[in-house]
């Protein structure tokens, strides 16, 4: 009777040691398939601070920067860069980049302007970078330090919205944040 009921919970113990595999198995196939889902977040934002003259005749200045975080597990290839302005009068736009026209001269440059409709009350700012094809994962690419000169002598209502593109997602991603300036 001894030996049958050793028997009995040899075979309960081996059934939960099967179960247990099995719920193992499923267990990581969910984490896996979970990872997997985010597998393809790239994110980009802006930061920003403001330079603000006591003086309001003066012209004021927002300085920022545009960075792009590769959050997958594959580099992301021939990366550009778009920032939008929609401003309700002038700005000044500038920053530490090339015209098509100045890359092939002797330029210190890390990006290039690429050719950009500037209509009105939007200008958009096609950028890539001049050194960069690729950006692996975990790594992440900033253009740095653009600045944004506007008047406090006028109304005006200055949005700033940006977004990556690479060979891998033509149809982009849009930045994690917006910049509004509201004077």
């Amino acid at each position: 009777m001894t030996s049958k009921l050793l028997i009995e919970l040899a075979q309960a113990i081996n059934q939960l040691e099967v179960e247990t595999k099995e719920f193992l198995n499923e267990f990581h196939t969910l984490i896996a398939s979970e990872k997997s889902k985010h597998s393809d977040m790239t994110s980009c934002f802006f930061t920003q601070s403001f330079l603000l003259n006591k003086d309001v005749a003066d012209k004021q200045m927002m300085v920022g920067s545009f960075s792009i975080k590769n959050n997958s597990n594959h580099p992301l290839t021939s990366p550009v860069i778009l920032i939008k302005v929609k401003s309700d009068t002038a700005i000044d736009f500038s920053g530490k980049f090339a015209h098509a026209k100045q890359t092939g001269k002797n330029h210190n440059f890390s990006w290039e302007r690429l050719e950009g409709e500037e209509e009105g009350a939007q200008m958009d700012f096609w950028l890539k970078p001049i050194r960069v094809e690729k950006i692996s994962p975990g790594e992440v690419l900033t253009f740095k330090n653009f600045q944004i000169g506007f008047s406090l002598l006028e109304s005006n209502n200055i949005l700033i919205e940006g977004f990556a593109y690479f060979a891998e997602k033509k149809s982009g991603v849009s930045s994690l944040n917006t910049i509004n300036i509201n004077c």
